[in-house]
C-alpha cells in the first residue's frame, strides 16, 4: 500500500498538480476527478496537520472516509499520482521537498532514490548478492556492527563505511581488539608517497642516474625482489607493490624514469588500498569514493536524509559494494526500499559504546625536530613495529625514545582522558617517511605511528 503525506506533493501548488493530472494520459476522466479531490484534500490545512503526524504514516483510510471514495480506488489513484510524479512515495525521502521549490530539484531527488533502488535490485539479482538492513533503537551502533562482522564468514575484500572519522577510529580499534586485521583507509595528507620509506628504497635500487631515461627491465625486476626481501615484515610493502603493479599496467612496454616519478608524486595512498582479502578496511564514505569491495558494512548513526547531498552520499556508500551490503542504521528513512529479497532485522537492544579507539598520527602530532637526534635508531625500525608509550613519547623495544608527541597531541590526549577516561595503551609504526625542514641541508626520517586508546570504566564495552 502506498504511503500518503501532505508533504509528499511535488507540485508547487494545487493548480500545477491539477493541471498535470488533467493533461496526463495515465488517468481516465473518472480517475482525474478523484485525483483532483485527493490533491485538494491533501493541501487543506486540516489534512496537512493530520497527515504530518509521525503516528499517521499511512492514511489511505482517512482519505477514503472523508471523501467517500472506495479504499481500493484511492490506492489506484495514488499509484497513478506517484507514476506521474505528482506525489512522492514516502515521507522520509520527500518531507524536505518544499512546495515552493522548483520541480527540477524534486525530480532530482526522486531520480537519486530511483538509482538507489535500481542498484539494490542489481545486487539482489546476482547469484551471490545479499542485502541486509539492520534497524536499531540504540544510539550506539559500533558494537553490534562489529559483532555482525565477526559472525559473518566473509570472502573477498571487505570495508566498513562510516559518516565520521571518529566512528572509523572506534570501529578500527574494536576490530583490532577482537583479533581482526583492520586498517583505516586514510589519505597521505602531509606527505607525498614519493617520501615513503619503502618507495624510496625501491627507487634507490633502480640506480636512476641523471643520464638514464628508460629503466632496464632486469634492474626493475631485481629492485622488486630487493623490496620484498628488505621489507618483508613491513605493513606498507603491499602498498608499494601495488604502486609498482599499477605503473606496470599503464606502461607495459617502456618504463621511463620521468613517468615513474610523476606517477608516484601524483598518486594518493587511498588509491592503493582494498586488495587484501584478509584485512578489513575502515573508511569514511568520502574517502572510499572510487573504490569497490566485495562486502560493505555501512553504519549510519543519526544519519539524516534531509537533502540532495545526503541522498547522494547514501548512494555513493551503497555502490561501494560489489556483492554483499549490510546497512546498520537507527532511523526510518530506508523504509522506502521495497525490493524483494532484502533481509530486514529490527534490533531493540541498547548497546554501550566501544572502549577502544585507534588514532593515526600526522606531522602535526609529532615533534619533528626531535627526530634529528635519533636517526640511528629510526634506521633500525620498520612500519608495523610495536612501540611502547611513555607519557609524551614512544620507545622502541630497547626502551629508547624514537619519537615525541607535539604539544597539540599532548593536549588532545589529556582532553580525551578528562572527557571519557580514554588513554593511549599501545602504539604501532604506520609510516616512516622522509622529511626536510625548511632551509635544512638534508632530509631525515620521521615516524608516524598509530595509537590505540582504551577506556577503563563500565560505560563502554
Amino acid at each position: 500500500m502506498p504511503k500518503l503525506f501532505a508533504d509528499s506533493i511535488l507540485s508547487k501548488n494545487a493548480q500545477e498538480a491539477i493541471y498535470r493530472i488533467n493533461t496526463s494520459d495515465r488517468f481516465d476522466e473518472r480517475q482525474k476527478e478523484k485525483a483532483t479531490r485527493i490533491i485538494k484534500k491533501l493541501l487543506s490545512t486540516k489534512s496537512r496537520k493530520h497527515l504530518s503526524d509521525d503516528q499517521a504514516e499511512s492514511r489511505i483510510d482517512y482519505i477514503s472516509d472523508h471523501l467517500g471514495i472506495v479504499k481500493e480506488e484511492v490506492i489506484e489513484v495514488i499509484n497513478l499520482l506517484i507514476e506521474e510524479k505528482v506525489l512522492a512515495f514516502t515521507k522520509d525521502l520527500t518531507a524536505f521537498i518544499k512546495r515552493k521549490e522548483n520541480k527540477n530539484r524534486s525530480l532530482s531527488i526522486l531520480k537519486s532514490t530511483w538509482q538507489i533502488e535500481k542498484f539494490l535490485l542489481t545486487v539482489l539479482q546476482s547469484d551471490t548478492g545479499k542485502i541486509k538492513l539492520v534497524q536499531y533503537r540504540s544510539s550506539n551502533l559500533i558494537t553490534p556492527l562489529v559483532d555482525d562482522i565477526l559472525s559473518e564468514e566473509l570472502t573477498g575484500t571487505t570495508c566498513v563505511l562510516t559518516k565520521t572519522n571518529e566512528e572509523a577510529l572506534q570501529i578500527t580499534g574494536l576490530l583490532v581488539k577482537n583479533g581482526m586485521q583492520a586498517k583505516l583507509i586514510q589519505s597521505n595528507d602531509g606527505f607525498n608517497l614519493y617520501n615513503l620509506l619503502e618507495v624510496r628504497f625501491f627507487l634507490s635500487q633502480l640506480n636512476l642516474s641523471e643520464d638514464i631515461y628508460v629503466i632496464n627491465e632486469d634492474i626493475w625486476e631485481n629492485a622488486k625482489g630487493q623490496l620484498s626481501e628488505r621489507f618483508g615484515s613491513s605493513i606498507n610493502r603491499e602498498i608499494c607493490l601495488k604502486i609498482i603493479k599499477d605503473f606496470e599496467a599503464t606502461n607495459p612496454k617502456s618504463k621511463y624514469k620521468s613517468d615513474l616519478e610523476v606517477f608516484i608524486r601524483e598518486s594518493k595512498l587511498e588509491d592503493f588500498l582494498g586488495g587484501n582479502s584478509e584485512t578489513i578496511f575502515v573508511s569514511t564514505i568520502h574517502k572510499a569514493k572510487g573504490r569497490e569491495f566485495d562486502n560493505v558494512f555501512l553504519m549510519l548513526d543519526q544519519f539524516k536524509l534531509i537533502s540532495e547531498e545526503a541522498i547522494r552520499q547514501l548512494y555513493v556508500a551503497m555502490t561501494r559494494a560489489k556483492r554483499n551490503l549490510s546497512i546498520h542504521y537507527n532511523s526510518n528513512y530506508l523504509q522506502f526500499i521495497k525490493t524483494e529479497g532484502l533481509e530486514r532485522v529490527n534490533d531493540s537492544e541498547d548497546y554501550l559504546p566501544p572502549c577502544q579507539l585507534a588514532l593515526h598520527l600526522t606531522y602535526k602530532d609529532v615533534w619533528l625536530d626531535f627526530f634529528s637526534s635519533c636517526q640511528h635508531l629510526i634506521s633500525q625500525l620498520n612500519s608495523g613495529d610495536e612501540l611502547t608509550i611513555d607519557r609524551d613519547c614512544c620507545r622502541n623495544s630497547k626502551g629508547q625514545a624514537v619519537l615525541k608527541f607535539s604539544k597539540q597531541l599532548i593536549k588532545q590526549i589529556e582532553d580525551r582522558k578528562q572527557k571519557n577516561n580514554n588513554v593511549p595503551k599501545t602504539a604501532k609504526i604506520r609510516f616512516i617517511v622522509y622529511w626536510q625542514k625548511e632551509n635544512a641541508e638534508k632530509e631525515i626520517r620521521i615516524v608516524l605511528p598509530e595509537l590505540h586508546f582504551e577506556r577503563n570504566d563500565d560505560t563502554c564495552i
